[in-house]
């Protein structure tokens, strides 16, 4: 998703661009930035969360689901989802290692790969 989509998205139809924070029917760069951060802490750190929770049947299930549409998600999630990185790379950090800089934490480990590679090592 570019800047200018997100810039048109107006997901609960109320008549108001979502980024537009201060409703003053100006998106600017500033507030596109704070909706990406808004979407990348979601994904980052509620949306693992949630998947960390799931019981052992359904996390299961998750992780079939995962191998078997890495390709889908990853078209659809941002860049830096470590397990589907994983799955179609071999590598938890692949887009990291294509652009790196400042800020990466070289030495992250993903919990959701960590369980993912038990469970395909636990695979007959």
């Amino acid at each position: 998703m570019n800047n200018e989509d997100i810039k048109a998205l107006d997901l609960d139809s109320d008549g108001r661009l979502d980024a537009d924070y201060n409703q003053d029917g100006i998106v600017t760069d500033e507030e596109v930035e704070l909706y990406r951060k808004h979407v990348v802490h979601y994904f980052d750190t509620q949306l693992k969360k949630d998947i960390l929770s799931l019981s052992p049947e359904e996390l299961v299930r998750f992780f079939e689901m995962a191998e078997k549409y890495a390709d889908i998600f990853m078209k659809l999630f941002h860049k830096g989802n470590n397990l589907f990185e994983y799955i179609l790379y071999g590598d938890e950090q692949y887009f990291a290692k294509q652009d790196p800089h400042d800020g990466i934490n070289w030495d992250y480990r993903c919990e959701i790969v960590a369980q993912y590679k038990e469970w395909k090592s636990n695979q007959g």
